[in-house]
């Protein structure tokens, strides 16, 4: 099942064996049988929007549960294994080339449907400015660690991971603007 946002997509995956709905119990019941487990490959392509998109054009995707981040072109794909009664979420945003420096918003690290929180992007004075809506921790990807994060006009630290490209920007406040130089 895929979802588009403003600024990202969003496709779920699930593995709905192993449970049936209980007309006695009015819940869903997991089965005696033990079901096998499904595999699955999400990608870029999977949200309408992107399908649209050249085939070189690139993303960024996060799996929501894990925290996993990957960079694919609009057709890769990403596994995913599902054991029985499990789902998966995945965050898909279109790269923009900033300078030299890959950046996309994924979004706000403690939502369901993390992406939906970005409003805006928009590539401004070598950098990003990203609108959210909501506070909590802004997942930005970046291909390298960004010269400056400003938050609401003022420079924030953020916590870099070289070796997934993640940026986690702190935002204390419901509506921000964010600023990242790159």
């Amino acid at each position: 099942m895929w979802n588009e946002g403003k600024c990202t997509g969003a496709v779920a995956a699930f593995n709905v064996q192993g449970a049936t709905w209980s007309r006695v119990q009015r819940k869903f019941v997991k089965l005696v049988h033990s079901p096998p487990q499904v595999l699955a490959t999400v990608s870029p392509a999977d949200v309408d929007t992107y399908r649209k998109h050249p085939a070189a054009a690139r993303f960024v995707t996060h799996v929501d549960s894990t925290g996993e981040i990957k960079v694919l072109s609009r057709d890769e794909g990403l596994p995913l294994v599902l054991d029985p009664s499990e789902s998966e979420m995945v965050t898909i945003a279109p790269l923009r080339l900033v300078g030299d420096v890959e950046m996309a918003a994924i979004g706000l690290k403690e939502l369901l449907n993390t992406g939906f929180a970005v409003r805006a992007v928009r590539e401004v004075a070598g950098g990003l400015d990203i609108q959210v809506k909501g506070s909590g921790t802004l997942l930005v990807f970046a291909s390298s660690r960004p010269k400056s994060v400003v938050v609401n006009g003022g420079q924030v630290s953020a916590p870099y991971q070289p070796d997934v490209g993640l940026l986690s920007v702190p935002l204390p406040e419901l509506e921000s603007s964010v600023t990242i130089t790159a």
